[in-house]
C-alpha cells in the first residue's frame, strides 16, 4: 500500500499499518506544546526554551482539552516542549485521562536528558504505552549533544525500540560512537 493510499485512511489505521515514524510523514503531525522550558538551551530551539523558562507546563483540565481537539485533525498527535518528560507525572495522568476517552496522543518528543539508567528508561516508556502513547520521537544531533551525553540517547533509543517497537521510534539508529562524535 502506497502513501496515496494511506493518506486515505484514518491516522489510527495508517499507524497500525506502517508505525508512528512513517505515519508521520504521511498524515503530518499537530502538536501539544506541554512546556517551554526544557533541561538543554540548544542555539537552535525554535521556541528558545531553556532552563530558565518559569516552571510552567500545560494544565490538566487544558491538556485533555487540546489533546480531545487535536485528535479531530486526523493528524499524528505528539506532545512537545521544551522537555516534556521535566513534568513527567503531569504528562502522564493526562495521557491516561486521554486514553481512557479515545484521544491519547500518538507519541511524545524528548531530548533523552532523564534517561539516567535503565529503570528509569524502562519504566517511564513502559507507564507511557500503558498510558496510550504508541512512540517516541528521541531528538539527536550536535546541538542536543552538546548538552546530553551519548549514553543518556543511546539509552534512550534501545529501550524505545524494545518497549515501542523500531516502527514507532522515530529517530536515527546512531551508534554511541557517533554520538560521542556530535558532542
Amino acid at each position: 500500500m502506497g502513501n496515496i493510499e494511506l493518506h486515505s485512511l484514518p491516522v489510527d489505521e495508517v499507524i497500525a499499518k506502517v508505525g508512528v515514524a512513517q505515519a508521520i510523514g504521511i498524515k503530518k503531525v499537530a502538536s501539544l506544546l506541554f512546556t517551554y522550558r526544557c533541561t538543554i538551551a540548544c542555539f537552535h530551539c525554535l521556541f528558545n526554551c531553556s532552563p530558565s523558562h518559569p516552571n510552567v507546563y500545560v494544565s490538566f483540565e487544558d491538556g485533555v482539552e487540546f489533546l480531545r481537539q487535536l485528535r479531530e485533525t486526523d493528524r499524528v498527535i505528539h506532545i512537545a516542549g521544551g522537555e516534556p518528560m521535566m513534568y513527567y507525572r503531569q504528562m502522564l495522568k493526562i495521557c491516561q485521562y486521554a486514553d481512557k476517552y479515545g484521544f491519547a496522543p500518538h507519541f511524545f518528543e524528548t531530548n533523552a536528558s532523564w534517561c539516567i539508567n535503565d529503570e528509569v528508561t524502562q519504566r517511564r516508556y513502559n507507564e507511557m504505552k500503558q498510558a496510550g502513547i504508541k512512540g517516541v520521537l528521541i531528538s539527536a544531533d550536535a546541538y542536543h549533544q552538546a548538552f546530553v551525553t551519548p549514553k543518556r540517547r543511546y539509552r534512550a533509543f534501545e529501550w524505545a525500540v524494545k518497549i515501542f517497537g523500531r516502527e514507532n521510534v522515530s529517530a536515527g539508529d546512531i551508534s554511541l560512537e557517533a554520538l560521542t562524535e556530535l558532542r
